[in-house]
């Protein structure tokens, strides 16, 4: 016996820019022998659209399967329509879910794909699948660890906390959440009049700095908007952020530097005592699957973004574009146009 169904997919045929993705429509895919046991089949609706794709579409970081092509993209939402046997899995079925990863080869770019069932999470059906991928996906639940669970985790003792890219989609989140944990006062990096403003009004952020003004004199910006230091920095940028002089002098005694994105390239290494003499800072570089590796800790962390939004607690800003798009979202993404979340919409195939 086989499963078959039909599908169209965005490929990455080799390493290299945008222009490597490819669309492939109407493929009939036959899974044989049919789903094992802990396997679902997922009717994608969206797909997030994040700097890790462009990751592995480059290859900054090795490919999972067996190689080229691949279909990219690390997060969605949709819904179960066929389960295998276990009771995992069978309890999933019909059920709207967001997925973090599919299987080797597979990704989150495509209308369909079979997933494992301990890696997809049920949503509630009034949860759009828009908003689903947006604040249980990548950005919301990156959001969620950083300030819940990476050392120190933000409380009301916080003074000042500040985040570069605070107009994207995991900078906008991540302000709020701060917010919502009782910093004192958090302070945004971005790039544009339009983006400061958003960085206001969607984040709630207190103080921003626009870098197309203070050019590389942001270190001196967030000194005098925090005199005594930011307890904690959450850099998205990497190698940019290492390269300012005086980056870490912003940082007050023993406060903490929380690595966690590539945007501008790889953080170089770094010898531990400049951290000591810069007064006993701490530097990390977490990644997401180890804070939601295990079902249980993700479900309380999607439950939890789920009831933020249902409150009017948190707010996203939510861009779409059709799935046959998505060379021209990466494009968008990489060159900073972007303002909060972009999706591919998996339902549209042009």
């Amino acid at each position: 016996m086989t499963t078959t169904f039909t599908r169209s997919s965005i490929r990455v045929t080799k390493h290299g820019g945008a222009d490597v993705l490819s669309l492939f429509k109407g493929e009939t895919v036959m899974v044989a022998p049919p789903l094992l046991p802990s396997q679902v089949l997922v009717q994608h609706e969206k797909a997030g659209v994040n700097m890790i794709d462009t990751y592995y579409r480059k290859g900054l970081y090795p490919l999972r399967g067996s190689g080229f092509p691949f279909i990219p993209g690390t997060e969605g939402a949709g819904v179960v329509v066929a389960a295998g046997e276990s009771e995992e899995a069978q309890r999933l079925l019909n059920k709207s879910v967001v997925f973090f990863s599919c299987l080797p080869d597979e990704g989150g770019y495509t209308t369909a794909a079979v997933h494992n069932a301990n890696e997809v999470t049920e949503v509630p059906k009034d949860v759009p699948s828009e908003l689903a991928t947006v604040v249980c996906g990548i950005q919301g639940l990156t959001a969620h660890y950083l300030v819940e669970t990476a050392m120190p985790p933000v409380s009301p003792q916080t003074k000042a906390v500040l985040l570069n890219a605070a107009a994207g989609g995991t900078g906008l989140l991540l302000a709020q959440m701060c917010k919502i944990r009782g910093a004192e006062k958090v302070i945004g990096i971005c790039s544009g009049t339009e983006k400061a403003k958003l960085a206001v009004e969607v984040g709630g952020v207190d103080v921003v700095i626009d870098r197309s003004e203070v050019k590389e004199g942001w270190v001196e910006a967030v000194k005098q908007a925090a005199p005594g230091g930011v307890d904690v920095f959450y850099d998205s940028a990497g190698a940019s952020t290492f390269a300012t002089p005086g980056a870490l002098s912003v940082l007050r005694p023993r406060g903490s530097l929380i690595t966690f994105g590539n945007s501008s390239g790889p953080a170089p290494a770094i010898e531990p005592l400049k951290l000591t003499a810069q007064g006993s800072i701490s530097l990390q570089r977490p990644k997401l699957n180890d804070f939601v590796a295990d079902p249980v800790e993700r479900k309380r962390r999607i439950d939890e973004m789920i009831g933020l939004a249902k409150d009017g607690k948190i707010k996203t800003l939510i861009s779409i574009m059709p799935l046959s798009k998505a060379a021209e979202a990466q494009v968008l993404l990489e060159s900073g146009q972007t303002k909060g979340k972009l999706l591919l919409d998996c339902t549209v195939v042009e």
